[in-house]
């Protein structure tokens, strides 16, 4: 049973997961009440974690990055499920995002080349 398996923190074998996994599926919250999900990708690891509570999800502005936003205005929770090619297991967080500011983008412009804008992820807690 997921309820079993959920952590307060991310431990050792999440953060494993998350920098092998190149994929994630984002669900959040839009103004009206409707849930969306959206999918995110790249190379494996292109989600970074900062410590036992927080990601660093990185994206690209465009209209859908513009409908996330509006999303995490109206309600900041999001859930997320990380996938890895071949691999029958999935890793289920949860938590409040946030947009990163612009001094914080230009400090990690140089870690995340080919991306040019970031959510933080702070972690209520999580669930394999």
């Amino acid at each position: 049973m997921a309820q079993n398996k959920k952590l307060p923190v991310l431990e050792e074998v999440s953060k494993h997961f998350i920098a092998h996994s190149p994929f994630l599926c984002m669900a959040t919250r839009q103004p009206d009440g409707r849930i969306m999900i959206t999918g995110h990708g790249g190379q494996p690891g292109f989600v970074q974690v900062r410590d036992d509570r927080t990601l660093v999800i990185p994206y690209q502005a465009d209209q859908h990055a513009r409908d996330l936003l509006q999303n995490f205005v109206a309600c900041a929770d999001v859930g997320l499920i990380f996938l890895i090619p071949n691999v029958n297991e999935t890793l289920r967080i949860d938590g409040k995002a946030q947009a990163v500011s612009d001094q914080t983008r230009k400090a990690w412009t140089s870690f995340f080349r080919e991306w040019s804008r970031f959510w933080l992820l702070r972690c209520k807690g999580k669930a394999q």
